[in-house]
């Protein structure tokens, strides 16, 4: 239940911040988990992404039920 956004420049943007907050708001109230990281962070800095997302997968591991 990890969810990986990957935002571009329209991101930035007022309106489509608040619809990505509510959309982010709905999605964490049915339990799953948003991470978001820009296109430049992604291209130029991939191992701090992938850092960040290992420490995400690690920390947030559930044990499935009997």
């Amino acid at each position: 239940k990890l969810i990986i956004e990957i935002d571009g420049g329209i991101h930035g943007d007022e309106n489509v911040q608040k619809k990505d907050k509510e959309r982010q708001a709905w999605l964490e109230q049915h339990g799953y988990t948003v991470v978001r990281f820009t296109n430049e962070q992604v291209l130029n800095e991939t191992e701090h992404v992938f850092t960040k997302l290992v420490s995400i997968i690690t920390t947030t591991q559930q044990v499935p039920p009997l």
